[in-house]
């Protein structure tokens, strides 16, 4: 039996963009803590944080008026990668770039590291943020499908300055909410597979453990759809991708693939990813 996991709210639709020109006037705030963030996101109206700012400010180009912009590039810890105990911790303003060029994730997740050298490009991978990929939560983006294959949860800050751990799926809601950084559990080995498709109208995540695996699919749901697949499933790859891509929900409407298409890629891509894990290749 294939399990899923429950979808969020989808985000609201992208406006047409404009020039930086448009942009409205707003506050700056440069916190050194992540209380400070807090508190000024707390005492502020239409605030938001920022980190490597490429989303907010393709948002702000498209209208959206903001009143504050909370910077969080001074408040140390937020930014690295470490093990704590048998969790690996990303912080929310690690880039992608220090994430591909990571050894101690390449030693705990195998494929990470080589999976996010193929991220955007060069200029992207520099400057945007993990934490912020997450969220943002835009559908055709790789870190929460990546973190929902890895189970990973997120260490969040609260606006009334409580912490709370939250699933990777349920972030970027709350705007109000200080994203501190990522937990994955690496106390059994575990690798990290992906396929996409052109554009990407479909990607494929795959997290590969001795006690089972786990998928996420990514690009044509709101969220990334989740699906917990038997050990074994790597034996009958063909009959398991096809009963994946059979099963999954409704798709969003897209220009340039049909839902049939869509479809039929879970399939192709599933079961590429599922004869990878068998062969035990990267």
């Amino acid at each position: 039996m294939l399990a899923q996991a429950i979808h969020p709210p989808a985000p609201p639709h992208p406006i047409a963009m404009r020039s930086r020109k448009h942009i409205s006037p707003f506050n700056l705030v440069r916190a050194r803590t992540v209380d400070e963030a807090g508190q000024a996101m707390a005492a502020s109206r239409n605030a938001r944080y920022v980190a490597g700012g490429i989303d907010l400010i393709d948002l702000m180009k498209s209208g959206l008026e903001v009143g504050t912009i909370i910077s969080l590039d001074a408040i140390p810890g937020l930014r690295g990668i470490s093990l704590e105990g048998d969790r690996l911790f990303i912080g929310a303003l690690t880039t992608h770039a220090d994430i591909a060029e990571s050894e101690l994730l390449h030693r705990h997740v195998p494929g990470f590291r080589e999976i996010w050298a193929t991220v955007a490009n060069l200029r992207i991978r520099m400057v945007g943020t993990f934490g912020g990929n997450l969220i943002s939560a835009l559908p055709h983006y790789d870190a929460p499908a990546a973190c929902a294959a890895l189970g990973a949860v997120g260490r969040v800050r609260k606006a009334a300055g409580e912490y709370m751990d939250a699933p990777v799926t349920a972030l970027g809601g709350d705007k109000s909410a200080l994203l501190e950084g990522t937990f994955i559990d690496v106390h059994e080995p575990v690798r990290l597979l992906a396929d996409r498709s052109l554009h990407p109208v479909l990607s494929v995540y795959l997290a590969v453990r001795p006690t089972g695996m786990r998928a996420t699919i990514a690009c044509a749901f709101a969220r990334p759809h989740v699906i917990d697949l038997p050990l074994d499933a790597s034996l009958a790859q063909a009959d398991v991708a096809a009963e994946v891509a059979a099963s999954a929900p409704a798709m969003m409407e897209s220009s340039i693939a049909s839902a049939a298409y869509q479809r039929r890629m879970i399939a192709v891509l599933l079961k590429r990813l599922l004869k990878r894990a068998a062969e035990r290749q990267p």
